[in-house]
């Protein structure tokens, strides 16, 4: 038997590779200077190596918003993001989690993947000032992340999760069939041998 235990140890090896995704990159804020600017600061461009439009950083002790305090998961920052934000980069980049809280009302923030100019995913993540919501997007291949909180209205982001490089290779549900069949051709096999 110890033939078939290589076998299913090798096919096991294989489905976790195929599984196994690109290293993943958390966005904290926490690394950047302190915002001289009364607890705030726009979030320069080239930071984690994304352009940032209509996003700050903050204390939110000092900026207000019971919902920035609420969203800080890793302190001492918080991103703001206000009308029309969106964060994006040349490469494209897999979006995969990120907290996020609604800072002054409870409601929808509206989240955007693109490719370019094509959109590919959409999402809305309800939050209110006094809950964080942990939002899973896992966007394949995006260029740019737009975010939209309607008129008046501003998120918090915090602790946002993505990965680089190309997506994983997910196997076809025709691989599986093949792998299942041969463990099952080299299984019926190993049996009749014994006889």
């Amino acid at each position: 038997m110890p033939d078939m235990k290589k076998l299913l140890l090798l096919c096991a090896m294989a489905l976790q590779g195929w599984s196994s995704g690109a290293a993943a990159q958390l966005i904290t804020f926490d690394d950047l200077s302190a915002p001289i600017n009364y607890g705030m600061a726009d979030v320069p461009n080239g930071y984690a190596g994304f352009n940032w439009q209509g996003v700050s950083y903050v204390l939110p002790e000092e900026v207000g918003g019971a919902g920035g305090v609420t969203g800080t998961v890793s302190a001492p920052y918080v991103a703001y993001a206000y009308f029309e934000a969106s964060f994006s980069r040349d490469t494209a980049f897999n979006f995969e989690s990120a907290y996020v809280t609604n800072v002054w009302n409870e409601g929808n923030t509206h989240f955007y993947g693109y490719n370019g100019d094509t959109l590919l995913y959409s999402a809305d993540i309800w939050s209110s000032p006094d809950h964080t919501a942990f939002a899973v997007f896992n966007w394949n291949n995006v260029t740019k992340v737009a975010i939209d909180n309607g008129y008046l209205a501003t998120s918090a982001l915090d602790n946002i999760t993505i990965s680089n490089g190309t997506v994983p290779a997910v196997p076809e549900p025709e691989t599986y069939a093949l792998l299942a069949s041969g463990l099952l051709f080299g299984f019926m096999a190993r049996r009749k041998s014994k006889r």
